[in-house]
């Protein structure tokens, strides 16, 4: 089997350390540069760039796994995947897929639930490509906001529960906490929900999402944190969603 890893940001694939020793190919496609449009530099660029070549070069090039760029190649900083041009995203992607001339192919993305907003509009891209091409697509969730105006979040733990995911809790939570350490830039984002990530691996199962339509979440992580508004958000993905593949 192959799994393609569509994801917002490299470091993304913490989250999805419990599938990589489960395919014969994978594939982590990075949607966005990982640098926010605030700080894009080349230097900034290139640090990011060398961070996630090491970072796999050290964790998951022995589980038969490929980077591919995509956010660099179309200049998508973090933050801003709503804005890019999608129909663009996806028909690279697709030609991708079909390039690899397999009839067993999965997907695998963040969920939709106002995590953050490129998470958001990984699941959204995602959809789409798995309506194109006839994939099945398992969304996980990141660390969706639990109380509402309150700086408060729930890690893989996703409102809708789908299918039970169980795997070796020691060696699955060892790969994530070795790639987390491995990304020196995002060590604010690592600190603050590296015991989450640990905690939820220790249990030895995790769920797929359930997903969830596009719309406005009561509880918004990236809204409450003022990373984007939720309605600027919702209104790129809703049009794109709504557009014909």
């Amino acid at each position: 089997m192959i799994q393609i890893i569509l994801l917002a940001h490299a470091d993304d694939e913490v989250f999805f350390a419990p599938f990589f020793a489960n395919s014969a190919e994978n594939y982590l496609v990075y949607l966005t540069n990982g640098v926010s449009h605030l700080e894009e530099n080349t230097l900034t660029l290139q640090r990011r760039m060398n961070e996630t070549r090491l970072a796999f070069e050290k964790n998951l090039k022995k589980y038969n796994t490929e980077l591919v760029h995509l956010g660099n190649l179309l200049k998508i900083p973090e933050g801003q995947l709503h804005l890019a041009n999608l129909n663009e995203c996806v028909e690279l992607i697709v030609e991708f897929i079909h390039s690899r001339n397999s009839t067993d192919i999965q997907l695998l993305t963040t969920t939709f639930e106002g995590a953050h907003q490129d998470h958001d509009s990984a699941a959204i891209i995602s959809r789409r490509i798995s309506k194109i091409c006839t994939l099945p697509i398992k969304e996980i969730s990141t660390y969706r906001q639990r109380l509402k105006n309150c700086y408060s979040f729930t890690v893989m733990n996703p409102t809708s529960r789908r299918e039970k995911i169980v795997f070796n809790r020691w060696a699955v939570t060892i790969l994530s906490i070795k790639i987390m350490f491995s990304y020196k830039t995002q060590w604010k984002t690592w600190t603050g929900l590296s015991l989450g990530v640990i905690l939820r691996y220790l249990r030895g199962h995790y769920f797929v999402a359930e997903q969830i339509k596009i719309g406005t979440h009561d509880k918004c992580f990236y809204s409450y944190r003022k990373r984007a508004s939720q309605a600027e958000v919702i209104a790129h993905l809703t049009r794109f969603e709504s557009e014909v593949a």
